[in-house]
């Protein structure tokens, strides 16, 4: 499938820890939106590849001026997408409630065709291991995401399902 550019391609990866954007970003050289987020920028991060990052008065101009059309909170951190950033990108990765939001706002605009990427709770965990906020973050943020996802696959709404749970 090669979206086109009326195509909004959603890649939802399971809860954290599956290395979403340095799969896409970097090993394949596909350009992904990096959405904005009001969370600390952690060891190894790009500002502007991997996240853009905010602090809180900022992330309040952004959300109260610009056209937000994903929206989502993990834990007490803010994530979200403007329509501007979707100039020269089409791939996001994004959570099952910001999912929701987009569809939402900006489903009647462009065709969103949403890739789901399951990773085993074991195999998240044993590569959260190697982040640098593993110890203070990876369980909380974890236990926040849970039920979004739970209730996500029991809808099944996505168009493709891949695992990314092998060796």
């Amino acid at each position: 499938f090669i979206p086109s550019t009326s195509t909004l391609l959603s890649i939802m990866y399971l809860i954290n820890a599956v290395y979403a954007s340095l799969v896409l970003s970097k090993a394949f050289d596909i350009p992904v939106v990096a959405s904005y987020t009001t969370r600390p920028m952690r060891e190894g991060e790009v500002n502007g590849v991997d996240h853009t990052f905010l602090k809180g008065c900022e992330a309040y101009a952004k959300l109260h001026t610009d056209h937000v059309v994903a929206y989502t909170e993990i834990g007490e951190y803010k994530y979200f997408m403007t329509l501007e950033m979707f100039k020269d990108k089409n791939i996001v990765l994004i959570d099952p409630n910001g999912l929701e939001y987009m569809k939402k706002e900006y489903g009647n605009e462009c065709d969103i065709f949403t890739i789901y990427v399951y990773c085993d709770s074991e195999v998240r965990n044993e590569r959260a291991k190697g982040r640098s906020d593993y110890s203070t973050s990876y369980r909380k943020r974890n236990n926040a995401e849970n039920k979004q996802f739970t209730e996500f696959e029991a809808k099944r709404d996505w168009d493709f399902f891949l695992s990314n749970s092998g060796n």
